[in-house]
Formats: structure tokens, C-alpha cells, sequence
């Protein structure tokens, strides 16, 4: 199981700080239920505060950005796409937006608060708080998978770990299965290659904080 806790990119004194400040808002915007705030962000934010690199960015990825990954989804089919890295679930409304049906999305996320926070959300998808290292395990083989979506920040996990996920995605997927990967690095990686997967397009979308790219990914027949 990968080990994201390892990693920290805030002193220690400065987030624990933090970690107090974040608590105390949460409490203060529950006590005031007519008060109009993103809940979302703010576990986001939380998670953010526990564990920097797991989570990879500042801000939860734009509508535009959910979008634009959403429809890089094909809808035709009964195979399960599943949803890895899921964060505070822009991505996994986006996709039910596009019309994949709530039965055939499954959704992974390591933290176990954004986790709670996407069942409530999204109480008819399933919801898993778990590793998507291990995802096979998980599902089964008798469920069949036809798209993983990817907001799993793999430039700041260790390479070797990074190599371990995308494998295990790679043998999850059917021939000609698709992985779409958003990413803010100008270059492709190449961990896809080396774990059996050929490149298929790349659309670029500025209206994201960073600016993004959405990759899509196949697995060769």
C-alpha cells in the first residue's frame, strides 16, 4: 500500500497550526447551517493540510477541467468506470453529468474524510476508501472495467509507486481499455510506456488553476 503519510511539504509547527485553524472553521461553519460555503472545498482543504503530496494541488480541479475529463468517457457499454484519486468529487459529478450511470461508476479515494464526504454527495455511487494499488483486488475479476479516470498526483508520488499504480491499472483495463490522466506537466511521462500503455491525445485547458492537460491512454490490443 502506498505510503503518502511519509511525505510532507509543510513544517511540521506550521501544520499542525493549520491543521487547528482548518478544525476550527469546520466547527464554526457546521454551528451555522444557513451559511452558503462549499463544503466540499473545505474537506478538500483538510485533506490538503493532512497530506500535501497525496493530495498534489492547492485548489480542487476546475468545472471546465471535470468537464473536459468527463467527456473523454465513452458511455457506450456496461463496463464499470472507475475513478481513482477522486479528491472532492468535481470529477465524479462531472461524469454522472455526462450521463455514465451511477451503477457503473466506482470510485476510489485513499483519504478516508474526502471519502465520507463523496458517499454523501454521491450516496448511489459506490464509494471506496481504499488504495487504488490494489484495486483488482478490491473489485474482483468478475467486474469487468472498461475506463479509469486518474486524478492520482503521480509526479509527486516516488517513481517506483507511480510505476506500481499505473501497472496495475494497465492489467486491470481489457484490450483497447482507456485510462484518462489529468496532469499539469507539459511533458508525457514516460512511466505510461513502460507500464503498457500507448498514447492517444491531449487537450489542454487553460481555464484550471494551474492550466491542464487531460491525456488519454490505451491500452494496446
Amino acid at each position: 500500500m502506498i505510503d503518502f503519510q511519509s511525505a510532507r511539504l509543510i513544517p511540521r509547527p506550521a501544520l499542525r497550526r493549520a491543521r487547528r485553524v482548518a478544525a476550527r472553521a469546520a466547527v464554526a461553519i457546521r454551528a451555522r447551517p444557513g451559511f452558503d460555503f462549499d463544503t466540499g472545498l473545505l474537506v478538500f482543504w483538510q485533506a490538503l493540510l493532512r497530506n500535501p503530496r497525496g493530495v498534489g494541488a492547492a485548489v480542487p480541479s476546475s468545472r471546465r477541467l471535470a468537464r473536459a475529463i468527463a467527456a473523454a468517457v465513452p458511455l457506450d457499454g456496461d463496463d464499470l468506470v472507475v475513478e481513482i484519486g477522486a479528491g472532492s468529487g468535481v470529477v465524479t459529478s462531472a461524469l454522472l453529468a455526462r450521463g455514465v450511470a451511477p451503477e457503473r461508476l466506482v470510485v476510489f479515494e485513499r483519504d478516508r474524510e474526502l471519502a465520507r464526504h463523496l458517499q454523501r454527495r454521491h450516496p448511489t455511487v459506490r464509494v471506496i476508501a481504499g488504495d487504488a494499488c490494489h484495486l483488482r483486488r478490491i473489485l474482483g475479476a468478475d467486474q469487468p472495467i472498461g475506463t479509469i479516470v486518474s486524478g492520482v498526483p503521480l509526479r509527486s508520488l516516488p517513481r517506483e509507486q507511480a510505476l506500481n499504480l499505473l501497472r496495475e491499472c494497465a492489467a486491470a483495463l481489457p484490450p483497447a481499455g482507456r485510462l484518462v490522466q489529468f496532469t499539469y506537466a507539459w511533458d508525457m511521462p514516460r512511466l505510461f510506456a513502460e507500464a503498457g500503455f500507448a498514447h492517444e491525445s491531449r487537450q489542454f485547458v487553460a481555464m484550471n488553476l494551474p492550466p491542464a492537460f487531460v491525456d488519454c491512454w490505451k491500452r494496446p490490443d
